[in-house]
């Protein structure tokens, strides 16, 4: 694992992570292991935007990982990423923060950076992104680099 997921372990800048608790952000962990600090609750965390958990996304097909971003595609063909946006788009979700959930106009209007857990690919409202969102498509294949994400969709339906 490269020293740039540590980002995905939740090091947010302080060995707390944001957590509230000591958390070592530079032992590997498996999504669903062991919690690192050895709680049994899983972390809560206020830069987070109370996504689904891993498992409540849909039995998935494929995963990519990337630079310091990684994204899954479901059995139902929806997308899912988290890691590092950092602003720029790479994980296809909107700019700023949704504590509401998905497809819901935003809470918060704070921008994000590390998105922990599955946040929905290709959703954004005009408002964020001039171009048709991936709502009634179905993703087929996800493909990632360094400072990008591309993927091939079809309508839902086909």
């Amino acid at each position: 694992m490269g020293t740039c997921h540590k980002g995905l372990l939740a090091n947010l800048g302080s060995k707390d992570g944001a957590f509230g608790r000591p958390w070592d952000e530079l032992k590997p962990y498996r999504v669903g292991g062991p919690l690192r600090n050895g709680s049994e609750d899983p972390p809560m965390s206020p830069l987070a935007v109370w996504p689904p958990p891993y498992d409540a996304i849909g039995p998935v097909t494929s995963a990519v990982s990337a630079h310091i971003h990684a994204a899954v595609v479901c059995a139902d063909g929806k997308a899912w990423a988290w890691g590092c946006g950092s602003n720029d788009g790479r994980c296809g979700v909107e700019r700023f923060l949704n504590k509401k959930g998905d497809g819901k106009p935003p809470e918060v209007d704070m921008m994000k950076c590390y998105m922990m857990g599955p946040h929905r690919i290709g959703v954004a409202r005009p408002l964020y992104w001039k171009h048709p969102s991936l709502q009634g498509m179905r993703v087929l294949m996800l493909a990632t680099g360094r400072n990008h994400m591309a993927g091939i969709a079809v309508p839902a339906g086909d």
